[in-house]
């Protein structure tokens, strides 16, 4: 009696820890490729110091993401993974007469399967004025009404001592936000979705 009773309970367990895997089972041969669109937004921040005073335009600069990407729900990279930049705009400090300016311009990530996707400074037809029709209408009227009424004034400021301007060097620090967006739409296959503990 003691031998079918435990016949009978191994068959039973066989069957519960069996049927425990099919939903992960399931969950695998339900994963399906990714479409990442064009213009999509990535946050990124900068993994290292930049200040105008150091820094040349055109160098390399390290970036990482802030968050991880998450795309229909799935992390696509996590958060930390390396991102390439370069140093967009710079001027240099001059006491008394301007402070120091520099910007970075998101150039590359690397993404599973699919190697280096391009980056981009803002999304698809658009520039630093959301589109180049406000920047030619600005610059229309500019020249046209303002620049002839601000001209007198605009000559004798340039006369002017300019002891007012501190000549301050422009320091990014360390974790400095960089908003981008992807330069083109790919489709990632579901293998190639990155693993947060093991993608940097």
């Amino acid at each position: 009696m003691r031998t079918i009773l435990s016949l009978t309970l191994c068959v039973l367990l066989a069957s519960q820890s069996g049927g425990a895997q099919t939903p992960a089972a399931e969950l695998a041969s339900d994963s399906k490729p990714i479409k990442i669109k064009r213009g999509s937004e990535l946050n990124l921040v900068l993994a290292e110091e930049v200040s105008s005073a150091t820094a040349k335009k055109g160098q390399t600069v390290r970036l990482e993401l802030y968050e991880d990407w998450v795309v229909e729900g799935q992390v696509i990279l996590p958060k930390g993974t390396s991102a390439l930049g370069v140093v967009n705009q710079l001027m240099h400090a001059i006491p008394g007469k301007r402070d120091g300016v520099v910007d970075i311009k998101p150039v590359s990530i690397q993404l599973p399967s699919v190697g280096k996707l391009r980056l981009s400074d803002y999304p698809p037809g658009e520039d630093a004025c959301g589109d180049m029709g406000p920047c030619w209408a600005f610059a229309t009227i500019a020249f046209t009404v303002f620049l002839p009424l601000t001209l007198p004034a605009l000559i004798v400021e340039g006369a002017r001592p300019k002891d007012h301007r501190d000549g301050k060097d422009r320091i990014l620090p360390v974790g400095y936000k960089v908003f981008t967006y992807t330069g083109r739409t790919i489709v990632l296959p579901a293998r190639s979705l990155a693993d947060p503990n093991t993608t940097k």
